[in-house]
């Protein structure tokens, strides 16, 4: 049997302050990333904050990203922020 991929574990949290969770209008915060060699937290400025992130995921080693609602809305309001951002 083959070897099982890494998992990737990825968080985000947004400004709830906005009373919204419209991601045209709410920023992203913090990102937490982590599997079995890395735990990194992204924070900062939002666009440095998804640079960072962009090109942390780009030197990843290949796996699965791993979300609790990941593809409901981690995923969806991280590429909204980028668009904003124009990245």
């Amino acid at each position: 049997m083959g070897r099982q991929p890494e998992l990737y574990g990825l968080d985000i949290e947004v400004d709830t302050t906005t009373g919204s969770l419209d991601p045209e209008a709410t920023p992203i915060t913090a990102v937490a990333l982590a599997g079995s060699r890395i735990d990194e937290l992204f924070t900062g400025p939002e666009p440095l904050l998804l640079a960072d992130l962009d090109r942390r995921l780009q030197h990843l080693e290949p796996g699965v990203i791993v979300t609790w609602n990941g593809a409901c809305f981690d995923l969806p309001f991280l590429a909204a922020r980028a668009r904003v951002w124009g990245t």
